[in-house]
């Protein structure tokens, strides 16, 4: 009877102890049907420690086995156990993410091209660089803090010569400060003064306003007429120009065709030799005339003048 309940007593350790075996791994996302290792390479792992989660693209697919140093190369080995139902192929990357600060660093392990062949158990992964702008930002924290320590010492700097410039009764600062508040003063005293005039002048503004925009709508219709009026008389204007033009074309062409008495002065050349002959005659009688005219006055008698 002992015996029996020492069996089953044994029986149920052996339960809890398989339970709580896999339900750790169930936990912890190690597949049950088993892992193969792979090994990413690091300069450094800050806060990185065994047992840390392994993920691709945000979902578990691993944990870290073991951390090491190679001895040659001085780069830090990781292990890493991936779960079987988790291709990772050739070309693939690690990286760490997370913050160091609060223990919650992780691998990000992109899976590399796919159709590439997969990785062996034991292949290592090289390094990837930062994963996130959380890593970034922790692994450049130091330059950070430096900078931010040296804009809070320009800052307190300023603060120092600004408190000073207010205390010093002689300082530029307060120099200004007066010199505006003199200006102001002058300005607000000068618009006290001048308000009635202004107001004056906007309505005198808009009592303009409201009589160009009277006149134009009364003398709108009438311009519009007497613009009309003055196109149609430069219609005619022009009609008559164009008729006087052709009158004038055709009376030429009839002179260069010898056409009428212009036409013959224009193109008979007797016609115009005895003209210029006729012409040459008078200025000689008129000159002769002038020379002797008692030769044709003698002929006159007396009466003929009256």
């Amino acid at each position: 009877m002992q015996t029996a309940n020492a069996l089953k007593i044994g029986v149920w350790i052996v339960i809890a102890l398989v339970i709580l075996i896999f339900g750790t791994k169930y936990f912890q996302g190690v597949s049950l049907s088993g892992s193969y290792q792979l090994v990413a390479q690091f300069d450094r792992v800050d806060g990185l420690i065994p047992g840390n989660m392994a993920q691709t693209k945000g979902v578990r697919i691993g944990q870290v086995r073991d951390i090491k140093i190679d001895p040659d190369s001085g780069f830090v080995l990781v292990q890493i156990g991936v779960n079987e139902d988790v291709e990772i192929r050739e070309g693939a990357t690690a990286s760490l993410t997370g913050l160091s600060a609060l223990g919650d660093v992780r691998v990000e392990i992109d899976p590399g091209p796919i159709g590439n062949p997969p990785l062996p158990s034991g292949a290592r992964i090289q390094s990837g660089g930062p994963g996130d702008l959380l890593s970034s930002l922790t692994s450049q924290a130091d330059s950070y803090l430096a900078r931010v320590d040296t804009i809070l010492m320009s800052v307190e700097e300023s603060t120092s010569g600004l408190d000073r410039q207010f205390n010093d009764p002689s300082s530029d600062l307060r120099g200004t400060l007066g010199a505006l508040r003199q200006v102001s003063e002058a300005l607000a005293e000068v618009m006290a003064n001048e308000s009635d005039n202004l107001s004056r002048m906007i309505e005198n503004l808009e009592s303009t306003s409201a009589n160009l925009n009277s006149l134009t709508s009364a003398d709108s219709s009438s311009a519009a007429s007497h613009l009309k009026e003055s196109l149609e008389r430069m219609n005619h204007t022009l009609a008559a120009t164009h008729s006087l033009t052709n009158n004038l074309d055709t009376l030429i062409g009839r002179m260069n065709a010898g056409e009428g008495t212009l036409g013959k002065l224009a193109t008979d050349e007797a016609l115009y030799n005895h003209m210029d002959s006729v012409a040459v005659s008078l200025s000689r009688l008129l000159e002769d005339v002038r020379a002797n005219p008692k030769r044709y006055l003698k002929e006159l008698k007396l009466i003929d003048f009256f």
